[in-house]
């Protein structure tokens, strides 16, 4: 999955530190505009090349612009006849394909780029996300608009506006039609976090385990694999500092929880193997190097490592990946997520590999690669 997260680290940080209605598509005859515009065709006008994208020539403004690979491209123009017109091309621009939003008020029309989401996909359905400045209220109006398989026409899905608090700060749909938004909406002990199930048509707030007595808090959007597994960071205002935690969910998002180690003990793979990786997990991250010592592989112990401990005030993990596929079964590697707070410089995340070995003629395994 392949899809358009548009955010800034900048605007999380800035909100943290400033102080279900059902709803139906709806359905809209338009005349499909399938005109194309060939960025060739007046020899005297040369086009804007964004990315090694040639744009396409229009008489509007560019609001928004996204590229997948080497072919696929999407642009959200403001025209003066058509108003908002989606062109995309699938040849690195040599030719662009325009059709026309189905939007319904001015506010939509004129539109400010920067309150544009969307999340593309080279195949199957696409969704462009509008929002408006907020009212006297505080109020931003949202409509979410989704394509057809094809890419060719798109419709109005539904009205965000009392589903989602706040203004959307990034959107994320898979092509299965489930998706994340978190938004900048502001309250005491409330992380706006939301999921749709069928196709953006419906969105509720996602029950996250948080931490209690927080000022504001903010969500990213989640990272999630094809096996269901899954992190999401979330930031908390707490006494005028800014506290991360990361959350984990094994059901595609459907559910979320604090990671344990004891959960690498229902992966796949031999039960004395992952013993070893969770005790070496838990050694790790209490500084424990008599623990260790016992489970390195050979004499050598890994002081090789020690000055990350002389730099990390505390290493937490997170979620692990699955193990790797191995040609016998003698070898296991998985990877730890982590995060760091770290005594100088940046708090930081990664993964550790780790890889043990089972010595021969025995049933012991061992720690024998760390990266």
């Amino acid at each position: 999955m392949k899809c358009l997260t548009v955010f800034l680290n900048i605007l999380f940080i800035t909100v943290l530190l400033a102080g279900c209605n059902d709803a139906a598509p709806i359905a809209i005859t338009i005349p499909l505009d399938t005109s194309v515009v060939n960025s060739t065709q007046d020899p005297a006008l040369t086009p804007v090349v964004l990315e090694g994208f040639p744009m396409p020539l229009t008489d509007g403004n560019r609001l928004f612009y996204y590229h997948e690979g080497d072919l696929t491209c999407w642009t959200v123009d403001r025209t003066i006849q058509k108003g908002l017109q989606l062109y995309r091309t699938d040849d690195r621009g040599k030719q662009w394909n325009s059709v026309p939003l189905p939007t319904l008020d001015e506010w939509e029309v004129q539109v400010s780029p920067d309150h544009i989401q969307a999340s593309f996909h080279q195949e199957g359905n696409s969704w462009i996300l509008l929002q408006s400045e907020p009212d006297s209220n505080g109020m931003v109006r949202k409509t979410l608009y989704r394509s057809n398989q094809s890419g060719e026409e798109w419709f109005r899905v539904a009205d965000l506006t009392e589903m989602i608090g706040g203004g959307g700060l990034s959107m994320s749909i898979q092509m299965d039609g489930k998706g994340f938004i978190n938004s900048s909406l502001k309250m005491a002990e409330v992380v706006p976090f939301y999921r749709t199930e069928d196709m953006g048509v419906n969105w509720r707030s996602v029950n996250l385990p948080l931490k209690k007595g927080f000022d504001l808090g903010v969500s990213y959007l989640p990272y999630i694999g094809s096996d269901g597994r899954g992190t999401v960071r979330t930031d908390y205002n707490i006494d005028g500092g800014i506290v991360t935690e990361y959350l984990e969910t094994t059901d595609n998002g459907a559910s979320w929880h604090r990671f344990e180690t004891t959960s690498i003990l229902g992966l796949e793979g031999d039960p004395d193997a992952l013993k070893v990786i969770k005790k070496f997990l838990d050694a790790w991250q209490n500084h424990d190097s008599k623990v260790l010592a016992t489970l390195w592989e050979g004499d050598q112990f890994i002081n090789v490592y020690n000055w990350m401990w002389e730099t990390d005030r505390k290493i937490y993990y997170y979620s692990v990946d699955p193990p790797s596929s191995a040609p016998d079964s003698s070898s296991l590697i998985i990877g730890a997520r982590y995060h760091v707070t770290a005594v100088e410089g940046e708090d930081r995340t990664g993964v550790m590999a780790i890889g043990v070995r089972k010595q021969a003629g025995t049933n012991v395994w061992k720690v024998n690669f760390l990266d």
